[in-house]
């Protein structure tokens, strides 16, 4: 079993300008492995035992020095595009006189790790950091770990390369293991602090007032003295494609395997996951993920960055959606009785508006507001308020341009798609049932015509009664065209209603 635990701290004194500066060490003195930043694991495994190498005077002298951790290479390391790695080592030539030698990724790309190390008789041994930003060219190769390549070294010279870490970040930092081999006592035991007004940290152990911040490992509940559990060290992290045969309450395991498991109490452990042992069974207890599927999520607090917020319902009779996506809010719903939908849409720049529309009755009615005034619908009459004065209808549609409500419809695929326009604002009808099936997004041009098309491309939601969770999305362009965002199956009845704002000329 491996044990595994961390720990770190930075604090400022924002009120009177002290900094406080945090260090660590394996000592009580802070000499014994001292660093002012917290270690990274080594993407590497064995870099325990040294690397050999005999000359033999030859140039394009290559051999294998270490694999990447769990049979892993470069394109499952975690790694994206920007992310910064950095190669540290130690070397030492025996009878040295010419040569160079330098490290590498083993693989088709051949990424240096190292810069080219000239061998002479007075540069015979050294430390050597080499840092580099991972591009696409790095993450398309299929290195398995890193070799050496050696040019001329004399055939009486031994390369011994050893201290060998490979992490990300660019700071150097000690000597690590890698995830499948580090143990509790490879971690920093001692955190050192000390406050002044200097940005900069010390690197003098003495600067610092050392504290023990990790014990050893305690015995579990089976092996402990009387049968109790291990109280002197820190629970720890397992790291592992196998869960931990050893368990105790408060273990922590990350499940490092490519594939889902069973655990041994029913558990469905997932593939780069961290779990808990309770002392009964795996609880969850950490997932990176770029996508998330499940039944309930229950938040505290969180942040969503870009993207879009939708939620998609369902009460009976009737269903609906809420959507949040840049700055503006919509929701509908749609009666499965009568097909009367209800929309409201909240925009920082275009405004507010509600619309209801029956398609059995052929009626409708709209509120809309923005900067520019309030407008009433209802069918084919308005009424509109704006900072000019007031301007009503009457029992009859009034003649003003700006008042009358302007309509035209068009279908796809036996979808049909209603336009009514009134002054700045236009509103989306769905109705019909799609003829035949359509994907893989298409743009279909020229079908909005000028008088109805929106200021920016604007994004409109549909429903499927019956069938919410293929409920999808258009975006209506200001060229005209409309661009189909998810797949309609034949046989769909398509439903919903939505409203945006156009800066055309009225229509004749």
């Amino acid at each position: 079993m491996t044990i595994v635990a961390s720990n770190s701290l930075t604090v400022s004194n924002v009120n009177d300008g002290t900094i406080t500066h945090t260090a660590y060490a394996n000592s009580a003195d802070g000499t014994n492995r001292f660093t002012t930043v917290y270690p990274n694991l080594n993407l590497l495994k064995g870099t325990r035992t040294p690397k050999l190498l005999t000359g033999n005077n030859t140039s394009n002298q290559t051999g294998a020095v270490y694999y990447f951790d769990n049979n892993k290479n470069v394109q499952n390391q975690g790694l994206s595009v920007g992310d910064t790695l950095t190669c540290e080592f130690d070397w030492d030539v025996s009878n040295p006189t010419s040569g160079t030698f330098g490290l590498q990724l083993n693989g088709t790309n051949w990424q240096k790790l190292s810069q080219t190390i000239s061998i002479t008789s007075e540069n015979k041994s050294g430390h050597s950091k080499f840092s580099f930003v991972v591009d696409a060219g790095f993450l398309a190769g299929i290195a398995s770990g890193i070799n050496r390549r050696a040019d001329y070294l004399p055939t009486n010279s031994v390369l011994t390369i050893s201290n060998v870490i490979f992490t990300k970040g660019s700071t150097a930092i000690p000597w690590m293991p890698s995830a499948s081999e580090v143990k509790t006592a490879d971690w920093p035991s001692y955190i050192g602090q000390y406050t002044d007004f200097t940005q900069a940290d010390s690197t003098n152990p003495s600067d610092y007032t050392w504290s023990l911040i990790r014990g050893n490992d305690g015995a579990d509940g089976q092996d402990g003295k009387n049968g109790t559990n291990g109280k002197d060290g820190d629970p720890g992290k397992v790291v592992s494609d196998t869960e931990p045969t050893t368990r105790f309450k408060g273990l922590t395991w990350k499940y490092l395997g490519t594939s889902d498991l069973t655990a041994s109490d029913g558990t469905v452990i997932l593939s780069g996951t961290e779990y808990y042992w309770s002392g009964t069974k795996w609880i969850l207890n950490e997932i990176n993920s770029h996508n998330i599927n499940g039944d309930n999520l229950n938040v505290t607090n969180g942040t969503f960055t870009d993207g879009k917020i939708k939620s998609i319902w369902n009460s009976g009779v009737l269903s609906g959606s809420t959507e949040i996506e840049n700055s503006h809010i919509n929701m509908s719903a749609t009666d499965s009785t009568s097909n009367a939908t209800n929309s409201l849409d909240l925009d920082i720049k275009q405004g507010f508006s509600m619309h209801w529309t029956d398609p059995t009755s052929n009626q409708s009615r709209s509120v809309l507001l923005n900067y520019g005034g309030l407008v009433f619908g209802k069918e084919a009459f308005g009424a509109g308020l704006n900072f000019d004065g007031t301007n009503l209808s009457s029992s009859m549609p009034i003649q003003a341009p700006n008042t009358i409500v302007k309509s035209t419809q068009f279908t796809v695929s036996g979808i049909g798609i209603r336009l009514d326009r009134l002054m700045s604002f236009v509103a989306v009808t769905f109705y019909g049932q799609a003829s035949s099936t359509i994907n893989n997004s298409p743009t279909i041009n020229n079908l909005i015509p000028v008088g109805f098309r929106p200021i920016n491309p604007f994004s409109i939601d549909y429903m499927v009664p019956g069938n919410v969770a293929n409920s999808g999305y258009m975006y209506f362009n200001p060229d005209g065209s409309i661009r189909i965002m998810a797949t309609i199956n034949s046989g769909y009845y398509i439903r919903g209603t939505r409203l945006y704002i156009t800066n055309d000329d009225y229509p004749s």
